[in-house]
């Protein structure tokens, strides 16, 4: 057994605040500014309006704060608020972005934080006031100044609740994965992996399945259904064995502690292909697969596998479910959800309860990602006025590849200059000590995930017509399954409808036209495009639609740009 270890809440040392901007609507190829800005320190509650609002606010906390006395947390601020600040970003500090997104950087000597980083829904999860964007227009605006400045600081208290409660009970963390995995922690033990091993079992690393086994208008006289699993991957963190250790053989046979195989084997649809584009398929035939022992028993359990080789089979010295870990939380989630509901039959709203809700379902699917974890990727920023960080790691000549181990240019500002390089390296291009120990363990997160595989490959066996599934979702005419939206685990009937459109991975709507409740009429999906279900149909019918994204890209040098995509039925 290895031994876990306690969790350390961190005290938050500075002050907490909040702020968020409102600007001008959102409009195809509208550049857009902010005319107003909320700040609450917990005590106070200020105001700016108009064009030179974020002008005003700086002013303010130069006059009102000592240097390096707050923390100010802006709802997706990394990716929209802070865009407007960049002017004042502050010489000579090193900010945190991870994966684009501004997580945590310096201004006129205070630290603004993305509070997205910790709490990564919407607003309105937890609890938001309604409002008409038209009154936000340049014209119309001043009319409208009561009801959108009362909007606006509802939206900053809001969020100044949920953000304290979340710091109150988990301390001061900077992201919801680095509050999680500790958590964890604390119940169950785990060992980490060097890079060498690392490098080796990366590659049983997969996401959730995505598939269209049809695609385009899907009548059906029987119905289709949408049935969604419960908790899908706390559920198999909890009912099947991982990896935990750093210990492991080889053996050339698939046995029931086998955790991971590289096998010659004919496939039917079961077991994952990473593609050259970096995307997952599930071919039919004979080929080279690399799967979790629990995807590769599942498929054999279904005749869905024939194993003509194990080229290497490993097992791990020490294994380990999660149990004590998600039995806890997802007690913790039921009781919090009872007393929402409670609160709503009541017609009254429990906001602690709703937070803590919120708080627990995000520790319960955010822990083992962070497993997964590849320091490799990260990077150190800095920001200068325009020569490198004054530091010993050599500047990159431009164009140099992710491997340079100096400082290379990432954006030339107006007033500032942002620089990049491998985190955790030296000036000789070594891996320092703090490289080495962020590695996690992988295999654990190889094995969830292909846990989660292996029983949507199960339930995909127990659907009568399968039109499309999702990591946790299948889409069918029928599921021979355990429907029980309360049970963890367990399946559960999300929507029915008459027909669906099927455009492609992540791209669908499913409609029931006989529903008396329009909100209740219609399901869909559409990731990286803003569709209505009416336009979903109109591709999946043949029909190419251009989707231009209203909502401005932000580059790190304060540029918006826009974004159109033309959507089309990707296969049939």
């Amino acid at each position: 057994m290895i031994e876990p270890k306690e969790y350390r809440k961190r005290a938050m040392k500075k002050r907490v605040c909040v702020l968020d901007t409102e600007t001008d609507p959102f409009k195809n190829g509208r550049t857009i500014a902010p005319f107003c800005l909320g700040f609450y320190d917990g005590e106070l509650y200020r105001q700016f309006w108009g064009d030179d609002c974020v002008a005003q606010f700086f002013d303010m906390l130069d006059e009102e704060y000592l240097g390096d006395e707050l923390v100010i947390y802006a709802h997706n601020g990394g990716r929209f608020d802070f865009m407007f600040f960049l002017p004042h970003l502050d010489i000579g500090q090193m900010p945190m972005f991870i994966n684009g997104r501004m997580v945590s950087a310096k201004m006129h000597g205070q630290e603004f934080r993305d509070s997205f980083a910790i709490l990564p829904v919407a607003l309105s999860a937890y609890q938001k006031e309604e409002i008409n964007y038209d009154f936000f227009e340049r014209h119309c605006r001043e009319r409208h100044k009561k009801i959108i400045l009362d909007y606006l600081k509802s939206d900053c208290l809001y969020l100044y609740d949920i953000v304290t409660m979340f710091l109150e009970l988990f301390g001061d963390r900077l992201t919801i994965g680095s509050t999680a995995l500790p958590l964890l922690h604390s119940f169950h033990g785990y060992e980490r992996m060097n890079e060498r091993d690392d490098d080796f079992f990366r590659q049983f690393y997969y996401g959730g399945r995505v598939q269209c086994f049809e695609t385009g208008i899907v009548d059906s006289r029987k119905g289709v259904k949408v049935y969604d699993v419960n908790s899908m991957y706390p559920r198999v963190m909890r009912d099947y064995e991982h990896p935990v250790g750093a210990e492991y053989f080889f053996r050339n046979e698939i046995t029931p502690l086998t955790s991971f195989a590289k096998i010659d084997a004919t496939s039917k649809g079961a077991l994952p292909q990473k593609q050259a584009d970096g995307s997952l398929a599930f071919p039919i035939g004979r080929g080279i697969y690399c799967a979790t022992g629990h995807e590769i028993r599942a498929a054999i359990e279904l005749k869905l596998l024939k194993v003509h080789r194990v080229i290497n089979g490993v097992q791990f010295q020490k294994r380990a479910s999660f149990g004590d870990f998600v039995d806890h939380y997802y007690a913790k989630r039921l009781e919090m959800k009872a007393r929402v509901k409670a609160a709503k039959d009541a017609g009254s709203f429990d906001n602690e309860a709703t937070a803590l809700e919120i708080f627990y379902k995000l520790i319960l699917n955010s822990a083992y990602g962070k497993f997964a974890q590849d320091p490799r990727k990260y990077k150190t920023f800095a920001i200068t006025d325009g020569p490198k960080p004054d530091d010993a790691r050599p500047l990159c000549e431009p164009g140099k590849d992710e491997t340079a181990h100096g400082w290379e240019l990432d954006t030339l500002g107006e007033q500032y200059t942002i620089w990049r390089c491998p985190s955790g390296t030296t000036d000789t291009g070594r891996k320092s000590a703090r490289y080495f120990g962020s590695f996690r363990n992988v295999a654990t997160a190889a094995s969830i995930t292909g846990a989660a595989r292996a029983d949507l490959l199960r339930g995909l066996s127990r659907a009568t017509r399968p039109i499309y599934c999702d990591t946790d979702s299948i889409i069918c005419e029928e599921l021979d399954a355990d429907i029980d939206p309360s049970k963890l685990g367990a399946w559960k009937l999300e929507m029915q409808g008459n027909r669906v459109a099927i455009v492609g991975k992540k791209t669908y709507a499913v409609f029931d036209d006989a529903n008396p409740d329009p909100k209740k009429r219609i399901k869909k999906a559409c990731k990286g495009a803003r569709l209505t279900a009416d336009e979903i149909f109109r591709v999946a019918a043949g029909e190419v639609i251009e989707s231009p994204n209203p909502v401005p890209h932000f580059k790190r040098d304060g540029k918006q740009h826009f974004v159109s995509r033309k959507i089309r039925i990707t296969a049939r």
